[in-house]
């Protein structure tokens, strides 16, 4: 039986996840909160209204996607800080679900 070429076996890339802390004025969390979640790659995970933080997670594939993720978030209307105090990288992100 002959074999198959089928080219070179790809390893999956890194998954980098990072956890982002968003302070706002408290009258306009709502607002820029909807607008941070619309983001790609941006998940609001929690919002405190009587401080204006959010709590943000970024997934990317690279850092440099996730700096420039930040670099958005930034230019939110509304944001006043905007500051990573997490990052993550899971290597092998496939073998999450080989498990299961």
């Amino acid at each position: 039986m002959d074999e198959i070429d089928m080219g070179p076996i790809e390893a999956p890339l890194p998954a980098h996840y990072s956890g982002v802390v968003i302070i706002v004025p408290p009258d306009r969390i709502e607002r820029c909160a909807r607008d941070i979640d619309a983001l790609s790659g941006v998940e609001v995970h929690y919002r405190h209204p009587e401080s204006g933080r959010i709590v943000v997670v970024l997934e990317g594939r690279n850092a440099d996607e996730h700096l420039e993720m930040l670099r958005t978030i930034q230019a939110v209307p509304g944001v006043l800080v905007a500051a990573p105090v997490y990052h993550y990288v899971d290597e092998d992100p496939d073998q999450e679900e080989a498990l299961k």
